[in-house]
């Protein structure tokens, strides 16, 4: 076990400014992590444990957050914000979120940010998520893109794309409860649609939904279960 008081920081990297690899430790980090470049923090091949960040984590530059490989159950909670770019200093190196591997859970109980530019916001393979509140905000780029992830209860206040794919991406086996809030989508290529969902997720969104090319606004296909809601918002699409 490893605990890191709140005294403590890590800033000003231009690599990682926080990296667990390949253990299955129980670490606490009370600290801030503040970037403006680099990454904020990389976390790879965990066996097992529980990674918990205490402190807020900040990153105005550079990529985001790196979870990747793991390769048994374990856990990283950020217990305090979250804010990856914001709307006047987005990140376009990485993704806002990559989280890969197997048997991970993440927790967010604070509400937290991601704004990208030509990156997902979200980059989520499998694993287990659990958002409590924030926004999701990317340009040219998908705002959500996940395969095969539990989103357990999640709320999201906000969720925006100017996608040149699709605008929210949600497939295979993604399960879960999954409220993403208000927003808009739009600017989704004629071969893609701007919102898909496919697995069991129980899904609701509330923002609007815009396709100016031909083809697909909407695609729900392959479910076996839960239910999908568009509340409030407008859907309209090119109908060449």
């Amino acid at each position: 076990t490893i605990n890191i008081d709140s005294n403590s920081s890590a800033t000003n990297t231009t690599t990682s400014a926080f990296t667990v690899n390949q253990n299955s430790a129980n670490i606490t980090y009370s600290g801030t992590i503040t970037v403006s470049a680099g990454r904020p923090m990389t976390v790879s091949a965990r066996s097992g444990g529980t990674l918990t960040f205490g402190g807020t984590v900040t990153s105005t530059g550079g990529s985001g957050i790196s979870i990747t490989g793991s390769t048994a159950a374990n856990t990283v909670n950020f217990n305090a914000a979250v804010n990856i770019g914001n709307a006047g200093a987005r990140i376009g190196g990485s993704a806002g979120l990559a989280l890969s591997g197997a048997g991970t859970t993440v927790n967010f109980p604070a509400a937290s940010n991601f704004f990208t530019n030509g990156q997902p916001g979200l980059s989520l393979s499998g694993n287990t998520i659990d958002f409590s509140g924030g926004t999701v905000d990317a340009t040219s780029a998908s705002a959500i893109d996940a395969d095969g992830t539990n989103f357990s209860t999640s709320t999201l206040t906000t969720v925006n794309s100017t996608g040149v794919t699709n605008n929210v991406s949600l497939i295979n086996a993604v399960s879960g409860t999954l409220n993403l809030g208000n927003g808009a989508l739009s600017g989704s290529a004629a071969a893609n649609a701007a919102f898909r969902a496919q697995g069991n997720v129980i899904l609701t969104y509330a923002g609007n939904i815009t396709k100016t090319t031909s083809g697909l606004v909407v695609d729900i296909t392959n479910r076996n279960g839960g239910s999908i809601t568009f509340n409030t918002g407008t859907i309209s699409g090119n109908n060449a």
